[in-house]
């Protein structure tokens, strides 16, 4: 033994490959087996383990030999069973045990030799030959047994040993199995070893051993009793005595049922100490004593009885006489309840808390002094407080059924549909025994019936104290119409999670738990037929239904069809449900007893009538049934009872079927094998299937392996409700035990909701709630569990929980911010998400946030901060924290405050990160400003800079957590913070409100917050928010507490997030808001200001549906427990998403009555939704990862757009989308998606990409736009599925992490990388990506794709050419990759992918089709549809009729296609294909003819045609008759198409009245009728007049203008009106001093009265967003710029001071930026500093950034002219105000950025030629660095000056600007 033990540490040690030495320890392995050395074996292999290259080359060695192992243990299998039926003899030696007793699993992971199981069998077979033989027939019968035991034994081991090698043993250990679980039935009758297929784990339970492969056993740590198997091979004690074979046969028994229901928990969690839980053998269950059955109490009911009368007998009660006005005690003296409130509250139980749910849910609690709660809701005066809720309590319904049982006991319910049924049976259901006890006859009927809910008028006053009213029953109508009952069809449950209806449990509180955990089928509990038609109480109450189960079913049990069929009768009259259930499963004596339940399939006869008289009184609502497999274990009947229905034509419209039997009830497992069998009886119903389901991976796999319909989820909702969600999510949720607390109390709320909160209430409440967690207490934790996922009859063994108190993580054990369970330090932390990583020293766990003394008159407030920081430095001696400016430190303002780090004061400074930036670049030059500025950002660690103290620095080598507590005072924040309040001075002012914004594309919370301002630092937050009594404050979190301070004047809200969350996603609002809680989403709350209420209700109305798109399309549920929409005004973007907070603008917001606005304002909310999920829940790991995440929201969205209004929509936006891009990249240079941070090449911009706070706000907005094609680009490439999946994996590895809060490492999941994405992507698809990553993420430009094609008539082939075009502009590069052509031809369209590989690129496409034989043919389009063409203009030799090159936008490209005319009118007329249409709109203005004009027409008359083709199409016919001029005849087409479809029929002349019905057809109209009179106003003859019918049209439409009938507002309408009067104006002559008002033309005298005339009444009565006014100011900026009347900037001024709508302002400051390049006057320099001025103090931020964008879109001059300085503004003041903006230090960062976009379209990079010395040279541009590309007229000078031959560009850089200013066919689109 020494000398093996030598051998193998000198192999370890020696220096030599992996491989060498597994095979030396391979050799040295066996040879210790053959010595029977096994422990020395062990040993070896042991000290291997760690070794991880040796563990895989050892694998690799062995890969070749498990073939020949298998063929091996299948030859020593087949020996054995020829040795075992020889007689035994006595036990071999102890060898074996000790191999038993020193080998451990877990350290097995090599090569593993035979011969000593084949040494051991020979053994086995000697002794075995050795022992005598018994000679009577009794000791033969117990020798088996042992012998038995043996081969069990020895097969075991093989199957252990097996089981320890690679994956590559399948064949051998699937062999070594099934021989192993055969001699186990053998000798246990039992079934005692379950293996599954590809065994990645099993379980023995012959001895509760857990065999896996070797990738699974260092993860599972198997613990394997050595003892057993000893016992199991030599059939000894462990003391060596023998086993009596009838003991061993017993104990085997025993074992094997005991752990049949047993789960796995993994083994550091089990208490080895404690028995396991008992489980009933199989024979037990098999063979049950009949008085001692489980699962039935027959003294329940009766004991819960007497319990129910014994707390009503204790309990005092109060007649309602005391406290109801106008009610008398009708008993007198007899009462025994109680009259004087007073004696009644002292004899009255305590209450049981401080807050009533009644009451908080209604506004008053019914129960009134005798609720338990009562306190809450009682004056100082002893009465009852009553409060108005702002959202209404919603009652339950089905819940007024007093008038049904009053007529039910006096028989009086009319029955009539019931009896004439019953009339037509056979067998006269209603003279049947017992019948009338059950059931009125018809002679008993009543002739006086009630007209309303079939109940008699005269009902006699009730033994109970209710009030008459409800008596009387309720109406199913709706003010004066009837309510429309919902007609539901089976086939709409398909897909959705149905939760069983469960008797005693499934009560309407728990039903309410399981729609929010995701149910959307409900069904009540069951209810008795008998019981409904006695008018027993309970059974109706069993009926009622919440407003939250939006699809929901009752339950009926009964075996006769006259009972069945009345009771059906009364539930479709008098509830509200949409199926009901016919009970054919329910195992209960009682029910079966009377032929219901699973009795009633074995009466065929009985069953029929029970379905036709269901169905005769059912009308089309939707009948199920429920059934089981059979009444006895092992007779299977339900496939015979089903075909039975079919052949009888009582079919259901959909089975659930319980694969168990009645006999068997709940016990072993549902038999699903029988599904199919079932299924294939009726193979048209739709068939559910519900049994052991408690796991996503059962359901999904169920499904896919089974033909139903759905499965119904029963047992598995009971214990852990949350299966829904998990189902719906596709992941194991790992619930705390605080949230399932959170569960069991939200029972408890519906619980008192619905059964009271008195102590008859209470008590119910207590009884359900028991009955619930008699179940919910079988779940177990995932994290305890071996095996995935739980089985639904396993309980587990003993186990115990591992917690450390969260004081000891943290320096002095005092400060617990982190609000989680900390787990033993022994286990390790998850490591880090790929591709993330950790910037800076330290990290922030926890921050709490208290804000006080909040003041809107000084527009300050008070900031304290607690940060819980751990140290990754060890050597710190200082931290670096963000803060803004407006933020004052204790040494910069007098305010009571600190700095103090673990309790002790810390010295702290300042740092300016920026610095005086004028002197570090004197040479005015942006290349130096951009280096400048990038070096500094990059340095900077943070604004405040905290010593530690000397005392904290051990703690820091030690990496502890400590305390910085710090406090701020916030003082009138120029920035960051927003602050809405006319008059300041009063806090109760109407709609005063303040907001948080960000002021970067990140960042911005440093304004008002000392923090880690980085979207990688995420943390657990607190929140407290002191404020007026009379404001809302909403922060990001979940609400915890509402308090109110002793005086009563302010309010203190407390918030947390618990959601790992970084602070640039941290926000807050406060203020008076009006809270709408949204109806179908609990979790949803809008905050309106006052007056604002109908509107958000409106706009925020289809929140669920988007919620519900996003959810659907994710697979993920919203990862926050509440979503917040606040509507402010002066928001600085129309979106600012924080966690579970977003801000929006409102002007977003929209009245029902407007329509044009629907579109637009849906999309803003669910982009908002959008971005919770992928912007705030998973933030970027950096500035450069922001596309990814913002352009996944953005394309979510877009979905949405595309689900909602359809596919061409959605098409037309992405299209506008790719032109924004293309076009800024064109006039920009390259937009870098991932610019990488390491390199130090310069890039083409005048800033520097890489930090935020320099990129320009245009060009992150183009980088989000680029980034949302990108999306589309892999949405296309991988399709939908996988597409999602990818983003599924994302949330759903971010959810599992967030609940990991105890673990810090894992939130580093919730971060995303650009390089994390595509590896998830790689992931998920299969595909690696690396070209298209590099080329569209890693790299900038877009190409330019120049394709023009001839036919090959002899080789019937496409001759296509592809041209690239880089060299005009530095935003175009070179595509290489696929390319989508398809050539629509004669006999159908046909696509090819070409392959794009160089500049230029040609490609042969051959044709299917011939030439044109005929002049009309109907041709197959791509979309499969016919169309008629004429082919009379076609070329007779080509059979091509168009070609559309990627009509799809996977590319993102500029494109020019050359194909002949007749080819762009066939695409316009008939391809369906929106980009393509669009595409050919824009050809056809190329080519003025007859055949253009015509074919305009006919696309604008025709309604099939997408209805923003047909508008795009006025406008180019247009523009192609301004071509025609000469053609011209009479009254101008489009006006002549206008009163023919909007004219009054008896004057075409005269427009109708307006009448805008929102159908899909008028809404087109609608559409076309605003766009034709803008199309008509721009018709203009050759000299640039407009003719005098298109003005006359024009004038005459605004004034004949009728919305009086109208339904909706016209105010877009009258807008559009107006801008086409402003079009139809022609320019005059100059204007000067001595002209007078009455020259102006009358054309001009009319506009002007007209826009006048608007403007004043807008002002009156204001339009939809202004847009009236806006429309009127445009108009007369027109006459001014057309010289009709004098140049007066004052006038729109007014229009643009603060105070005015948002809107009005920005029209009017584009209307003043327009002016600048135009106006050659001195007073221009006043405007221009005026604008200055306002975008850096105006006090509304989205003006601030407005106003330097306008200007970079329309800039006084450009670089090209800048030496023409006869411009007003090219002079040195004004570059020198632009320079002064851009370097000081208080400049918001978004305008920065918009005032270096300004500089550079005015001077290029270097310094302005106004500031340059005389004499000194200009070299605008540095060589080998061009910027621009647009040609110029200035071609001379540029070659003097050595410029490059280029000129900055006017970017199209704002919506706005195309929508109000250009008035382009865009206007309406």
């Amino acid at each position: 033994m020494e000398n093996f033990r030598h051998q193998i540490e000198k192999a370890v040690e020696e220096d030599a490959t992996a491989e060498e030495k597994v095979n030396k320890m391979a050799k040295l392995f066996d040879d210790a087996l053959l010595e029977g050395l096994l422990h020395v074996a062990a040993d070896a292999q042991s000290k291997l383990v760690d070794d991880q290259k040796v563990v895989v080359a050892a694998m690799k060695a062995t890969a070749k030999a498990h073939k020949n192992k298998a063929k091996l243990f299948g030859k020593l299998i087949k020996e054995q069973r020829q040795e075992a039926a020889r007689p035994t003899q006595k036990p071999h030696d102890g060898k074996t045990r000790g191999y038993a007793e020193n080998v451990k699993p877990h350290g097995f992971y090599g090569h593993t030799h035979l011969t000593a199981l084949t040494q051991e069998s020979a053994t086995m077979m000697s002794d075995s030959k050795a022992q005598p033989q018994e000679t009577t027939k009794s000791k033969k019968t117990k020798a088996k047994p042992k012998n038995e035991n043996k081969r069990i034994s020895f097969l075991h081991k093989a199957a252990f040993m097996v089981s320890i090698q690679g994956s590559s043993t399948n064949d051998a250990f699937a062999k070594i199995s099934r021989s192993y679980a055969r001699v186990s039935k053998e000798v246990s009758n039992k079934e005692s070893l379950k293996i599954a297929p590809n065994f990645a784990r099993c379980f023995c339970r012959k001895c509760r051993h857990v065999f896996a492969t070797a990738e699974g056993i260092e993860k599972m740590k198997v613990n394997v009793d050595a003892n057993c198997l000893v016992r199991m091979t030599d059939g000894t004690t462990e003391e060596g005595e023998a086993i009596p074979d009838s003991q061993v046969k017993s104990e085997d028994a025993t074992i094997s049922s005991q752990m049949a229901g047993v789960a796995l928990i993994k083994h550091e969690f089990l208490i080895h100490d404690e028995m396991p839980i008992e489980v009933k053998s199989e024979s037990q269950v098999r063979n049950p004593d009949k008085n001692k059955r489980r699962g039935i109490n027959k003294n329940r009911l009766k004991e819960m009885a007497q319990m129910t009368t014994k707390v009503r007998a204790s309990s005092v009660r109060l007649c309602p006489s005391a406290f109801m006005p106008g009610i008398k005690c009708k008993h007198g003296t007899k009462c025994t309840s109680e009259h004087d409130i007073a004696t009644f509250l002292k004899g009255k139980e305590p209450d049981l808390g401080e807050t009533c749910p009644l009451y908080d849910q209604r506004g008053y609690c019914p129960f009134s002094y005798a609720c338990r709660f009562g306190n809450a809701h009682l004056t100082e005066d002893g009465q009852q407080r009553k409060e108005t809720l702002n959202s209404p309590y919603v009652e339950t319904v089905n819940n007024r059924s007093m008038h049904i049982q009053m007529a039910m006991r006096k028989r009086k319910y009319d029955f009539g549909r019931s009896l004439k049924f019953l009339e037509t049976l056979p067998d006269c259901y209603h003279q049947r025994k017992g019948a009338r006890n059950s059931a009125p006859n018809a002679k008993d009927f009543s002739v006086d019936v009630a007209k309303k809910g079939g109940v008699a008028e005269t009902i006699d006053e009730h033994e109970d104290q209710e009030d008459a009213s409800i008596l009387k029953g309720t109406t199913n109508m709706i003010g004066s119409m009837e309510r429309e009952r919902r007609i539901m069809s089976a086939k709409e449950l398909n897909e959705k999670l149905y939760v069983a209806p469960l008797t005693t449990v499934g009560n309407l509180p728990f039903r309410r738990l399981c729609v929010e955990m995701g149910a959307e089928i409900t069904c009540s509990e069951m209810a008795l037929a008998t019981s409904i038609l006695a008018g027993v109480p309970s059974e109706f109450s069993l009926i009622k239904r919440h407003p939250s189960e939006r699809i929901f079913g009752v339950q009926l049990a009964g075996g006769f069809a006259d009972t069945m069929t009345m009771a059906t009768q009364i539930i479709v009259d008098e509830f509200e449900v949409d199926f009901i259930d016919i009970n054919m499963g329910c195992p209960i004596d009682v029910v079966n007893q009377k032929g219901g339940g699973c009795a009633l399939p074995t009466r065929p006869t009985k069953l029929y009538d029970v379905m036709r008289g269901m169905r005769s009184v059912m009308n089309d609502m939707v009948l199920t049934m429920k059934m089981r497999t059979g009444m006895k274990e092992g007779v299977l009947t339900a496939h015979e009872t089903l075909t039975g229905l079919v052949d009888a034509g009582c079919k259901p419209d959909l089975v659930t079927f319980h694969p168990r039997s009645k006999e068997q009830r709940y016990s072993k497992l549902a038999k699903w094998e029988f599904v199919t069998q079932c299924k294939s009886a009726v193979p048209d119903i739709p068939f559910w299937v519900c049994g052991d389901v408690l796991g996503w991976e059962d359901y999904y796999e169920r499904r896919e392996h089974y033909s139903i319909d759905g499965i119904m989820i029963g047992r598995g909702a009971l214990i852990k409700p949350w299966l829904l969600t998990e189902i719906k999510e596709r992941r194991h949720w790992d619930i705390a035990a605080t949230e399932r607390l959170d569960l069991v109390k939200k029972f408890v709320w519906f619980g008192l909701d619905h059964w009271g909160s008195d102590s008859t209430g209470i008590e119910k409440t207590r009884r359900f709630l028991l009955e619930w967690l008699s179940f919910a207490c079988r779940y177990i934790p995932v994290g305890l569990l071996e095996v995935l996922p739980q089985r639904i009859n396993d309980r587990p063994p003993y186990y115990k929980m591992n917690y450390v108190n969260d004081a000891d993580r943290l320096s002095n054990g005092q400060h617990n911010h982190l609000n989680g369970i900390i787990p033993d330090a022994a286990e390790a932390d998850p490591p880090m998400a790929p591709f993330v990583e950790h910037q800076g020293d330290i990290r922030v766990l926890s921050q709490q946030v208290h804000i006080m003394d909040f003041d809107f008159e000084s527009r300050s407030f008070r900031v304290h901060t607690d940060l819980v920081i751990v140290p990754f430095n060890t050597e710190l001696t200082r931290i670096h924290l963000n803060l803004g400016r407006a933020a004052l430190l204790p040494n910069e303002a007098d305010f009571d405050g600190k700095i103090a780090v673990n309790g002790e004061e810390a010295t702290y400074t300042r740092i300016e990160p920026i610095g005086d930036l004028n002197s570090s670049c004197p040479s005015l030059c942006l290349s130096d400003l951009s280096d400048s500025f990038y070096e500094r950002y990059r340095e900077n660690q943070g604004e405040l800079k905290i010593d530690l103290p000397i005392d904290l620095l051990p703690l820091v080598r030690q990496a502890r957590c400590f305390l910085v507590a710090i406090d701020v005072l916030v003082r009138a924040p120029k920035f960051g913070v927003q602050f809405n309040s006319k008059h300041g001075n009063i806090h109760a002012e109407r709609g005063a409100h303040a907001f948080t914004y960000r002021t970067s594309a990140i960042t911005g919370t440093r304004e008002w917050l000392p923090c880690i301002d980085s979207p990688d630092q995420v943390c657990i937050w607190k929140f407290s928010f002191a404020c007026d009594a009379t404001h809302t404050a909403i922060v990001s979190g979940e609400l915890i507490d509402v308090e109110l301070t002793e005086d009563a004047r302010q309010k203190i809200y407390h918030y947390r997030q618990m959601v790992p969350t970084a602070a640039p996603n941290i926000g807050w609002v406060v203020g008076q808001f009006t809270p709408h809680a949204h109806q179908e989403m609990a979790e949803t709350t809008s905050f309106a200001l006052p007056g604002l209420l109908n509107l958000v209700k409106h706009t925020t109305s289809q929140i669920d549906k988007i919620m519900e798109c996003y959810e659907e399309l994710l697979s993920c549920r919203y990862p926050y427990s509440s979503l917040k929409l606040v509507f402010v005004d002066q928001c600085s973007e129309s979106v600012v998403a924080y966690s579970s907070l977003s801000i929006l603008s409102v002007h977003t917001l929209y009245h029902k009555k407007v329509i044009d606005a629907a579109q637009e304002s849906r999309f803003t909310v669910a982009h908002a939704i959008a971005l919770q999920f992928f912007g705030c829940f998973l933030c970027p790991a950096h500035w450069v990862d922001l596309w990814c995440v913002r352009s996944i929201a953005r394309f979510l969205a877009a979905l949405y757009l595309e689900k909602v209004f359809g596919t061409s929509e959605f098409l037309y936006h992405t299209k506008l989308l790719l032109n924004e891009v293309v076009n800024y990249e064109f006039q920009w240079g390259q937009i870098i998606l991932r610019p990488d941070l390491r390199s130090l090449r310069k890039t083409d911009f005048h800033f520097d990409p890489r930090h935020p706070l320099m990129a320009s706000s245009l060009y992150i907005d183009m980088l989000i736009k680029k980034g949302h094609l990108v999306q589309r680009m892999l949405y296309s490439r991988f399709g939908q599925e996988l597409y999602l999946q990818v983003l599924n994996g994302m949330l759903s590895v971010g959810v599992q992490m967030a609940d990991r809060r105890e673990r810090p490492a894992a939130w580093s999941y919730l971060i995303v990388s650009t390089e994390g994405f595509f590896r998830t992507v790689g992931m998920v698809t299969g595909q690696d990506i690396p070209a298209f990553v590099e080329q569209w993420v890693y790299n900038g430009g877009h190409p330019h794709l120049d394709i023009a094609y001839t036919f090959n008539r002899r080789k019937n082939i496409v001759e296509l050419t592809i041209k690239q075009d880089t060299a005009s502009s530095h935003g175009r590069c070179c595509y290489t990759g696929p390319l989508t052509v398809w050539i629509q031809e004669i006999d159908g369209a046909t696509k090819h992918t070409i392959q794009v590989d160089s500049n230029t690129c040609k490609q042969d496409l051959q044709c299917h089709s011939k030439g044109r034989r005929q002049k009309k043919k109907k041709c197959p389009l791509a979309s499969g549809e016919e169309v008629e063409i004429d082919l009379s203009n076609a070329d007779p030799e080509s059979p091509v009729l168009w070609i559309r090159v990627d009509p799809e936008l996977n590319v993102i490209r500029s494109l020019s296609v050359h194909q002949p005319h007749f080819q762009w009118e066939y695409m316009l007329k008939h391809e369906r294909d929106v980009v393509s249409q669009l595409q050919a709109l824009n050809r056809l203005e190329q080519f003025p003819s007859p055949q253009s004009k015509q074919a305009l027409i006919e696309t604008i008359t025709n309604e099939m045609i997408y209805y923003r083709i047909r508008c795009r199409a006025a406008f180019t016919l247009t523009r192609v008759l301004n071509k025609m001029t000469e053609t011209w005849c009479g009254v101008p087409d489009l006006i002549q198409l206008f009163r023919a479809k909007f004219g009054c029929k008896s004057n075409p002349v005269i427009p109708q009245q307006n009448n805008f019905v929102v159908t899909n057809t008028t809404l087109q109209q609608y559409f076309l009728m605003q766009a034709i009179p803008q199309a008509v106003s721009k018709m203009k003859r050759q000299g640039g007049s407009t003719p005098i019918e298109v003005t006359q049209f024009i004038v005459s439409l605004i004034k004949f203008n009728d919305n009086s009938v109208n339904r909706y507002s016209d105010d877009h309408y009258r807008a559009s009106l107006l801008h086409a009067l402003l079009f139809t104006l022609t320019e005059r002559e100059l204007m000067n001093d001595n002209s007078r008002p009455d020259q102006i033309a009358s054309d001009a005298r009319d506009a002007l009265e007209e826009f006048s005339y608007a403007l004043n009444m807008d002002i009156l009565k204001p339009s939809y967003n202004r847009v009236v006014a806006i429309a009127a100011l445009t108009g007369l900026n027109q006459l001014q710029c057309q010289n009709h009347i004098p140049w007066d900037s004052s006038v729109f001024w007014r229009f643009a001071k603060a105070g005015q709508s948002t809107p009005v302002r920005k029209a009017a400051l584009w209307i003043l930026v327009q002016r600048l390049p135009n106006c050659r006057e001195i007073s221009i320099i006043d405007d221009f500093n005026r604008l200055l001025t306002m975008a850096e103090e105006d006090p509304e931020p989205s003006i601030r950034v407005h106003i330097p964008t306008l200007l970079v879109a329309t800039p006084p001059f450009t670089a090209d002219n800048f030496l023409d300085f006869s411009y007003p503004l090219n002079n040195a003041q004004y570059a020198e105000k632009i320079w002064r903006i851009i370097t000081n230090i208080e400049t918001e960062p978004a305008v920065r950025g918009l005032f270096c976009d300004l500089y550079f379209t005015s001077f290029g990079y270097a310094m302005p030629p106004s500031l340059r010395p005389i004499g000194a040279p200009i070299a605008m541009q540095r060589k080998g660095n061009p910027r621009f590309f647009t040609p110029t007229h200035q071609k001379s000078a540029r070659e003097y000056w050595n410029i490059v031959d280029e000129c900055p560009p006017s970017p199209s850089c704002i919506n706005y600007i195309s929508r109000v200013g250009n008035m382009s066919d865009d206007l309406l689109q």
